[in-house]
């Protein structure tokens, strides 16, 4: 049954042809991943191919690749309009249709400022048909100056240009690669490293030529990784866990059920904690909190419909229903929680899948009206990340 193949899913390929599954009808070429990707949507001459501007128009490739108008050769871009709704005018600044090229160029110096490659990459000026750094300030301004220390001009694009381009960075506070050689921002030496978080966090403490590593078991027992996960050894440039003991002893054991030892697969893979039994999770804080009380694939996971039900999660925020490997909230369990009584969290987020102060009447019956008179639903969440998930009582007028 042709119907039934990957061939008819992919390229429209469902009807029986001369002894051939091959495209035979306009639904079958609508029905096929071709017309969602390419626009191919239409039956002409044997094939599937684009039939018209609209085809393209619905297509993944007019909004990522501008490719939005019918072309002799299959969907293209045919105009400004085309690529200025384009992921390439948005990332690129490719927003203006060049003939010559018969694709999309940037046009303007606004349309690189306006690009995300501007953002994270400094390209925030046109030049010949593309984006690129032109001046020290537009890499002085972008992300990777930020985060690498590439913050001055290098030819066309941005590039680390001194030891105070390097110490400014996010690169040199994580993982201690404060110092320029000539090419870019590397660690320069074991203060730099020690000053590092990748120090504190996985101990990570000493220069080892061109990178910052533990040499010894002192820099893996400072670590957070060895409170943590119990990585409190070391071998080979690595912290890890040598027994099971140091797994029962890290937080991670308390409070995400990972008590047990995995042995390490390959050498470059050192030994680790897992939640490897109930028992391991049964002990742990998620499982009190969330209802994540058996161990699957070496984690805490919810399985029962029980453990979300007495759960902390439940009584708190109304995650009292069992899903997949979580406990999540439905209406009424956001009605019947403290959230709802307090903070008038009292319906269900379905964006979110959390209880959420919706309405007047959520947060009319709380305590937050009660008390502090905040008794209305906010309605215009849209710049508070926080009021789009779990909404916000206001005072009203």
């Amino acid at each position: 049954d042709c119907a039934q193949t990957q061939n008819c899913k992919n390229m429209g390929a469902c009807s029986l042809v001369n002894g051939q599954c091959q495209p035979g009808s306009d639904a079958d070429c609508a029905g096929s991943t071709e017309c969602v990707f390419s626009g191919m949507c239409s039956f002409a001459n044997g094939m599937c191919q684009p039939g018209s501007d609209e085809d393209c128009a619905q297509s993944v490739g007019c909004a990522e690749f501008a490719a939005c108008s019918m072309t002799e050769w299959g969907c293209g871009p045919m105009s400004d309009e085309d690529c200025a709704k384009s992921k390439w005018c948005l990332d690129m600044g490719a927003c203006t249709f060049a003939e010559e090229f018969s694709g999309c160029v940037a046009g303007s110096d606004e349309d690189c400022a306006n690009s995300t490659s501007c953002k994270f990459m400094g390209n925030c000026a046109k030049s010949f048909e593309w984006c690129s750094p032109t001046e020290d300030k537009h890499c002085a301004d972008s992300h990777i100056c930020q985060a690498a220390g590439q913050c001055t001009l290098n030819g066309e694009s941005c590039a680390a240009g001194s030891d105070s381009d390097c110490e400014s960075s996010t690169g040199c506070a994580v993982e201690g690669a404060c110092s320029f050689d000539g090419w870019g921002c590397i660690p320069g030496d074991d203060s730099e490293c020690a000053a590092s978080s990748n120090c504190k966090l996985i101990g990570a403490c000493a220069y080892t030529g061109g990178s910052c590593s533990p040499t010894s078991k002192e820099h893996c027992e400072q670590s957070l990784a060895c409170i943590q996960e119990g990585k409190c050894d070391y071998e080979l440039g690595m912290c890890y866990a040598s027994d099971s003991n140091a797994c029962l002893a890290s937080a991670g054991c308390q409070l995400y059920g990972a008590c047990s030892l995995k042995p390490a697969m390959q050498p470059w893979d050192p030994n680790s904690c897992e939640a490897a039994t109930d028992a391991d999770c049964a002990g742990a804080l998620i499982c009190t909190q969330s209802g994540a009380c058996s161990a699957v694939d070496g984690a805490c996971a919810a399985t029962q419909a029980e453990d979300c039900e007495a759960s902390d999660g439940c009584f708190e925020n109304g995650a009292c229903v069992h899903q997949g490997l979580a406990c999540v909230p439905d209406q009424e369990s956001c009605q019947t929680s403290t959230g709802c009584s307090a903070e008038g969290r009292c319906s269900l987020n379905t964006d979110y899948a959390v209880c959420a102060a919706l309405s007047d009447d959520d947060c009319g019956g709380s305590d937050l009206c009660s008390d502090e008179g905040l008794c209305v639903a906010e309605t215009d969440c849209q710049d508070d990340a926080q009021c789009q998930i779990w909404g916000a009582c206001i005072a009203g007028d």
